[in-house]
């Protein structure tokens, strides 16, 4: 049990005892002389003891009144972002080497998925739970909805990352992507984009220039 479970009791404990001390105080001033002299100094010191340990219960009182306040709290449970672009080359075997600045957040499992733009998608195995599960949620009336579902979830897969850091795309997604040859990572906060070099050239030639306007009608939404 606890130390507050007690805390109550403690208190009343404190009051009985400094009352009892009060008695013999009041015995050893009517009986006076010095043989008491003694007596009295251990009592004093007694009830000095139980004095500060009092204000010691008090104080854990304001604290723990203030602890229930910060357990009130939510603080976030990640704060790590996958950010960044890095380049990088398919071997002989067709495997990609990771970057490495992702490779502790991603972990030793990854999913890879058909993404928009003619990309791919990865994300870590919590990440993909979350949105599969929100995918999964949104029903089936919608035709939208259906394709959608099919698009990103029927394509996915779950992929190993070996002891170097290096992972083998299923074909079926290379193909999609057109991965081959050079390839570029882009971290983008909860994912991983994995880019033919070529068309990622030329998508970043295109943001580049309506980047103005992409950023005024953010401005508008008060997204940034």
């Amino acid at each position: 049990m606890s130390f507050f479970y007690f805390q109550p009791m403690f208190k009343t404990y404190i009051h009985l005892d400094i009352t009892i001390c009060d008695i013999k105080f009041r015995t050893i001033f009517l009986r006076g002389g010095r043989e008491n002299i003694a007596s009295f100094s251990a009592v004093f010191w007694r009830v000095k003891v139980w004095i500060r340990m009092f204000e010691s219960v008090t104080l854990w009182d304001r604290i723990v009144d203030k602890w229930d306040w910060v357990g009130n709290w939510e603080f976030p449970k990640n704060t790590h972002m996958l950010i960044g672009e890095f380049k990088h080359t398919l071997d002989d075997k067709k495997r990609i080497s990771l970057p490495i600045k992702f490779r502790k957040e991603l972990g030793k499992k990854v999913i890879v998925t058909r993404g928009l733009d003619n990309c791919l998608f990865m994300y870590k195995i919590q990440e993909w739970n979350a949105i599969a599960g929100k995918l999964g949620g949104l029903g089936m009336g919608q035709s939208d909805t259906r394709g959608f579902n099919r698009f990103m979830l029927a394509g996915a897969s779950e992929v190993v990352v070996d002891s170097v850091g290096r992972i083998l795309i299923p074909d079926h997604l290379r193909e999609f992507a057109a991965v081959e040859g050079q390839v570029i990572f882009a971290g983008i906060h909860n994912r991983v984009e994995i880019w033919n070099n070529d068309r990622w050239e030329a998508y970043k030639k295109h943001v580049l220039k309506d980047a103005d306007t992409m950023a005024e009608k953010l401005g508008q939404i008060g997204a940034i």
